[in-house]
C-alpha cells in the first residue's frame, strides 16, 4: 500500500508533466530549486506544509487531489436545505455554494414568473407578470402585475398592481393598486389606490385613496392621508380625511 509521501511525490510529477514544465520550470514557481524538486518526485523528501497551496494553485487542483482522495459533493449542491412542499424557489449559486439572504448579489439577480404562480419564494428579488394564487416571499424586492392572495413578505419594497390579500410585511415601501386585506407592517411608505381592512404601521407616509378600517393605525414619522377612518386609535399624524370615526361608541 502507497504511503502518503509517495503518493504526493507521484502526483507532483504527473501534474507537472501534465502542465507540460519541466522541474527547473516548476522550482521557479515555487522559488526552490530544481534539486528539492527532484527529491520530492523521487519521494526523497516532502515539499514544507507550507508549499502545498501553492503547489495546488500552480497545478489547478484541490490540496484532496494532490494526495488522491476523493471529494466528497456539498449536501447542499445535490440536497437543496428545502421541504417538498411544491413551492417555486429561485435560488442563486456561487459554485456548489446557496447565496444567503444577505448577501449583496441578491439584489443583483430577479426571479421572474410568466402567468400565474401558487406559492413563490426567493432570496433574491421576485417578479411574476400574471398572479401569486399563494404566498410570496422575497428577500429583496417583490413586484406583481396581478394579485397576492396569501400574503407577501419582502425584505425590500413591495409592488401589487392589483389585491393583496393575506398582509404584508416589508422592509421598505408598499404600493397597492386596488384593495390591501389584512393589514401590513412597512419600513417606510405605504400607498393604497382603494382601501385597506386590517391594522397598517408604516415608518413614513400611509396614503390611502379609498378607506382605511383597523384596530389600531401608526405613522409616527409621516401622516396618513385617506378618504375615511374607522380605527380605535391612530399613532400619528391624520390629515385630509373626511371623518374620522372611531370602532367603539365612546368619542375622543
Amino acid at each position: 500500500m502507497e504511503t502518503v509521501n509517495e503518493i504526493l511525490s507521484g502526483n507532483i510529477a504527473a501534474f507537472r508533466k501534465e502542465k507540460g514544465m519541466t522541474q527547473n520550470d516548476f522550482a521557479e514557481q515555487l522559488g526552490v530549486t530544481y534539486q528539492a524538486v527532484s527529491k520530492w518526485e523521487n519521494g526523497k523528501s516532502a515539499p514544507d506544509i507550507g508549499f502545498l497551496p501553492q503547489i495546488a494553485d500552480i497545478f489547478n487542483c484541490t490540496l484532496d487531489e494532490l494526495f488522491s482522495r476523493s471529494q466528497t459533493t456539498p449536501a447542499v449542491a445535490t440536497d437543496p436545505p428545502f421541504e417538498d412542499d411544491g413551492i417555486i424557489r429561485g435560488v442563486v449559486y456561487r459554485g456548489k455554494t446557496m447565496l444567503t439572504v444577505t448577501d449583496p448579489l441578491q439584489e443583483k439577480f430577479t426571479f421572474e414568473v410568466q402567468g400565474e404562480i401558487r406559492d413563490v419564494q426567493s432570496q433574491c428579488n421576485v417578479a411574476v407578470t400574471g398572479s401569486v394564487l399563494g404566498k410570496c416571499k422575497a428577500g429583496h424586492s417583490v413586484t406583481v402585475n396581478g394579485n397576492i392572495d396569501g400574503g407577501c413578505e419582502a425584505g425590500h419594497s413591495v409592488s401589487v398592481a392589483n389585491n393583496l390579500t393575506g398582509g404584508c410585511q416589508t422592509g421598505h415601501s408598499l404600493s397597492i393598486g386596488n384593495n390591501l386585506y389584512g393589514g401590513c407592517t412597512a419600513g417606510f411608505a405605504v400607498a393604497c389606490g382603494n382601501n385597506i381592512e386590517g391594522d397598517v404601521a408604516a415608518g413614513n407616509r400611509l396614503t390611502v385613496k379609498g378607506d382605511v378600517t383597523a384596530a389600531t393605525v401608526k405613522c409616527e414619522k409621516g401622516s396618513l392621508s385617506c378618504a375615511s377612518l374607522v380605527c380605535d386609535s391612530v399613532n400619528g399624524k391624520v390629515i385630509l380625511c373626511k371623518g374620522w370615526k372611531k370602532k367603539t361608541l365612546q368619542e375622543e
